[in-house]
């Protein structure tokens, strides 16, 4: 069943919940404040697109009409918490928050560890201007140019 604006997936044999990449939207939680001052001052200068980098959280937000903000976030593995504990039930939510924390303590990790490969892929004109910007998620049979 689903979680929210996420969808299970089956990774190792265990079941997943992650968030589909970000594409469009302006919440506060999206991008921290620094990125964002620093992506508008960028925009100022002129840019239409502002890369960054290595915050783990891939994204691509619109922060002005035609001025995108896009972060690769990063080839790791990373611990994906349950979903469950926040859209369960409490009797539901406090058994798996409490198998997350046992496991977590016993360095069992496999059920909770998450890889989602992103990159941006960047569209250049006839003279090298991007025309376009996006986020993808990396999958080896989709990879072309």
């Amino acid at each position: 069943m689903p979680c929210g604006n996420a969808q299970h997936v089956h990774l190792t044999g265990a079941r997943k919940c992650r968030r589909r990449i970000p594409q469009w939207g302006r919440s506060h939680y999206e991008a921290a404040p620094e990125y964002t001052a620093a992506a508008n001052e960028l925009f100022d200068g002129g840019f239409r697109f502002v890369l960054f980098g290595h915050t783990h959280l891939a994204k691509k937000i619109e922060l002005r009409p035609g001025r995108w903000y896009l972060n690769s976030g990063a080839w790791t593995d990373m611990i994906q918490l349950p979903c469950e504990i926040i859209t369960a039930r409490p009797e539901t939510a406090g058994g798996t928050l409490k198998t997350f924390v046992q496991d977590m303590a016993t360095g069992f990790l496999q059920n909770w560890i998450v890889f989602r490969p992103t990159y941006l892929r960047l569209d250049l004109d006839s003279n090298d201007r991007v025309m376009n910007a996006d986020l993808l998620e990396y999958e080896p049979a989709a990879a072309t140019f």
